[in-house]
């Protein structure tokens, strides 16, 4: 994956958070496993932190369940105000439950 396809780029080796606005995160993990060595990505309601951007390309894999009346989610780096809404989850879209972080290390 090239950096301009990525959902996010940032420097390597820099801290990351991203935030989903409706959902809830179920699960995150490096897809496929990140190197030895990696720090896991974690997540903390809405809010996902990779805590050190590899270099180069990676993705986080981000299962989401949905109760009755959650709207679709934007995805919003950074996590804080002001932010940028970077993509969408559709819920109801073709792969709803589980949604790839594309990210770019610098």
């Amino acid at each position: 994956m090239p950096q301009n396809t990525a959902t996010v780029v940032g420097a390597a080796g820099s801290k990351i958070t991203v935030a989903i606005s409706s959902g809830t995160i179920v699960n995150v993990a490096w897809y496929p496993p990140a190197p030895a060595g990696v720090a896991a990505p974690v997540f903390n309601g809405q809010v996902i932190t990779i805590p050190s951007l590899p270099p180069g390309d990676s993705t986080v894999r981000i299962d989401l369940s949905w109760a009755p009346g959650d709207d679709d989610a934007e995805v919003r780096y950074p996590s804080g105000t002001p932010y940028a809404v970077v993509d969408y989850i559709f819920r109801h879209g073709q792969a709803g439950t589980v949604y790839l972080l594309l990210l770019f290390g610098t």
